[in-house]
């Protein structure tokens, strides 16, 4: 996947608007004195630290991706950034770690958990934003091999934090639907994004299967696509 989230750099700001959104909403949580020592994971292009910052205290962000990381840099010169992936954060104990739109490619959750808790201070915090069971439940319908993720509820996501040593203070879910003028053009915000399914169809099949998804899934302005948000904040027990 790294190989597609570099190509997608370039065109992260203009295709990404529901990562914007998730970021967006994530920012309602952030916490009012943004103190202490800071980091955040998998932060691409920017769209959540550009909610962060200022921050008062030590604060980077990281990316896993070398073109995302350009990219961040760019659009947020004044902060650190650092070539990283979530496995392996830097050796320094934070006070907050944060994480926009990342969390759903995580393989195995609880054991990325405790790793990040083995980077916090006692008490220290992690607040994240990630996608959850069902988003794209209409594509999943037609093509159930065709996403590369395995997606996750909210009560899985509360049990890895609970494994992982956390008290997860507040959970949020939100399921928002989302228009695009055909299926063509979701399969295509999704490849733009980095987020693309595997190819695991022959263009015959493909062209099947947006046919399929066009009409049933069809609304006035285009077809539907559902996403659910999910928040939280956990503490370092």
């Amino acid at each position: 996947m790294m190989e597609s989230f570099d190509k997608a750099a370039r065109q992260y700001e203009e295709f990404g608007h529901i990562q914007r959104d998730m970021a967006a909403w994530l920012a309602e949580w952030i916490p009012a004195n943004r103190s202490g020592r800071a980091l955040e994971i998998a932060a691409g292009t920017g769209f959540f630290t550009r909610h962060l910052v200022p921050w008062n205290g030590p604060f980077s962000a990281t990316d896993a991706s070398h073109a995302m990381l350009l990219a961040g840099h760019a659009n947020h010169p004044g902060i650190p950034w650092r070539l990283c992936t979530a496995d392996a954060l830097p050796p320094e104990e934070m006070d907050w770690i944060f994480s926009s739109s990342f969390l759903q490619w995580a393989d195995d959750p609880a054991a990325l958990f405790a790793h990040w808790r083995s980077r916090l201070h006692r008490k220290g915090r992690i607040l994240a934003g990630l996608f959850a069971e069902p988003t794209l439940s209409e594509l999943r319908e037609l093509a159930p091999k065709m996403t590369p993720l395995t997606w996750r509820t909210g009560s899985v996501w509360k049990q890895a934090l609970d494994d992982a040593g956390f008290c997860c203070l507040r959970l949020e879910e939100e399921t928002r639907a989302y228009h695009f003028p055909s299926g063509m053009d979701l399969l295509r915000a999704l490849h733009r994004v980095g987020a693309a399914p595997r190819r695991q169809l022959v263009p015959v099949r493909l062209r099947e299967l947006i046919r399929e998804y066009d009409s049933r899934f069809a609304v006035e302005n285009g077809v539907l696509s559902t996403w659910t948000f999910l928040r939280l904040e956990a503490v370092a027990g």
